[in-house]
């Protein structure tokens, strides 16, 4: 039996940092060093939801589309720590696509509508500013999936990225 003082294990060093990656379903990260003789601690850093843990498969699910959680491992609870890995998820944003619609017709404007949905319309109809003030300029397209952010994967439909 290893002594205990205080409730630290002594001579026991921390075991390996888990190490992390995308599981194969969006919300998914498996530990790819995983062992079940350790105990896994993961801490919600920023977002929301839970990360459960399947204890038999080392597969992490996070319930929130928009959650950072950072992962530890240790032989015990209160054994030495190891040094932390993250797993991290965000749902895809999105961005205006090119105008397919576009033309020039009397007052009054549309007004502009650009919603942060993929596959949604997005209108700009603004009134012309004088001497051309009995013309608005319409346009209209579709919105689109923007640009992975710096640091993320894209599969399984979402970003991604662990560190």
């Amino acid at each position: 039996m290893i002594p205990t003082f205080a409730g630290f294990n002594m001579g026991l060093s921390a075991p390996a940092a888990p190490v992390m990656d995308h599981y194969t379903a969006a919300g998914q990260f498996v530990i790819t060093n995983y062992s079940s003789s350790l105990a896994y601690t993961t801490t919600l850093i920023s977002g929301s939801g839970t990360a459960t843990l399947n204890t038999d498969t080392g597969v992490y699910t996070l319930s929130s589309t928009t959650a950072r959680f950072s992962v530890k491992a240790g032989y015990s609870a209160s054994a030495p720590q190891s040094a932390v890995d993250f797993m991290e998820r965000t749902p895809y944003t999105a961005t205006q696509g090119p105008a397919d619609v576009s033309y020039i017709h009397a007052p009054p404007a549309h007004g502009v509508n650009i919603p942060n949905v993929i596959g949604a319309r997005w209108l700009y109809c603004t009134q012309f500013a004088p001497p051309l003030e009995q013309e608005c300029g319409h346009q209209e397209g579709t919105m689109v999936k923007a640009s992975t952010p710096a640091g993320y994967s894209d599969s399984y439909g979402e970003w991604w990225k662990v560190s």
